[in-house]
């Protein structure tokens, strides 16, 4: 009896949420009451599983929905070929002028000609119908000098069109899209999420070149709550969703048009095969570390500077001949710090 309850416990544990933990134990559910050796074979295989790879079983912190800021979670969603049309309908709304109806997703890296030069990796990169270039890179948290990063990773699909040995420099255009999790210093006084910038005469505004285009997306600035956006909002929707996509429990009942169906149905986790799911948690950790880092330096950095700050004080009211009891009151530092200052 006792193997029976632990059985159904670890079963019904794998069986959750569309089969998250099933594929690292047993594929099927046995079709029959299981014997005592099959539940233990299955009990040892699950806690095998779970000590050699505890990064696949965090059944209580992923949600429904992949948090679209997450790097594989992002690629997971836009990266696919059969989800070219949710990726489209995004880029038709932010890139002007151009109605794109197709594309291909083509290889990211970018290896420069030069040895010397340091190559880049793109989030996604993918080439329109007309031959025009798109880079889309996503940054969870603030960089410096993000916009020369921006800049720099533009040169490589201008540069990758010129073949070598030719003497025409002609190339397709390329647009560079970012969509940042933070505010950039640059655009500090703009209040509008979204900016484009292209090349311009800076008297009459003229455009010099259409070929190259940087669009920054800064998300934190659209602060619309859900039941202010119109379904028919496409923009204003991927806007909400790509940050918040991951705190759903189900579609909204108001976002039922095909092309939120789509994009609710690609972002389930449970559409993760094993390995993508492994690469998921394993960003979503190491971010989680990042974040602890950070803030463990950051109180250190505040110790650090209070200290220095008392020993400031302490010396300036010892050079005016205070006494040293009063200091260490004043203070909270010991005679023999102040002594030694």
């Amino acid at each position: 009896m006792v193997f029976q309850k632990i059985f159904a416990i670890l079963w019904q544990k794998n069986t959750n949420r569309e089969g998250l933990w099933r594929e690292t134990c047993f594929e099927e559910a046995p079709a029959r009451v299981p014997s005592k050796q099959f539940i233990m074979e299955y009990s040892v295989n699950f806690y095998c599983n779970l000590l050699q790879e505890p990064e696949n079983f965090y059944p209580a912190e992923l949600p429904e929905f992949v948090d679209l800021l997450n790097d594989q979670g992002f690629k997971h969603v836009f990266g696919r070929d059969a989800n070219k049309d949710i990726l489209i309908a995004l880029l038709n709304e932010i890139i002007p002028d151009r109605v794109i109806v197709d594309l291909r997703h083509i290889r990211n890296e970018q290896i420069p000609s030069d040895p010397e030069t340091k190559g880049s990796v793109f989030d996604l990169y993918c080439e329109t119908q007309d031959g025009s270039r798109i880079v889309v890179e996503l940054q969870r948290e603030e960089q410096f000098n993000y916009v020369d990063r921006a800049i720099y990773y533009g040169a490589f699909p201008v540069q990758n069109q010129i073949e070598k040995g030719k003497k025409r420099y002609t190339f397709s255009a390329v647009y560079i899209i970012n969509i940042l999790n933070f505010n950039l210093m640059e655009l500090r006084e703009d209040s509008k999420p979204v900016s484009t910038f292209r090349l311009k005469e800076l008297k009459t505004n003229k455009i010099l070149s259409h070929k190259y285009t940087l669009i920054f997306i800064e998300l934190s600035k659209f602060a619309k709550r859900l039941e202010e956006i119109s379904p028919d909002n496409i923009l204003e929707g991927y806007l909400y969703f790509l940050r918040n996509m991951h705190n759903f429990k189900e579609q909204p009942k108001e976002f039922q048009q095909q092309i939120w169906d789509k994009l609710f149905n690609a972002a389930r986790v449970a559409k993760m095969n094993r390995q993508e799911r492994q690469a998921y948690i394993k960003k979503m950790n190491t971010e989680r570390d990042r974040i602890n880092q950070w803030e463990f330096a950051m109180e250190q950095a505040k110790t650090k500077g209070m200290a220095e700050e008392k020993m400031t004080i302490a010396k300036a009211m010892k050079l005016e001949g205070i006494s040293v009891d009063i200091i260490c009151k004043c203070t909270g530092l010991s005679i023999e710090e102040i002594e030694n200052l």
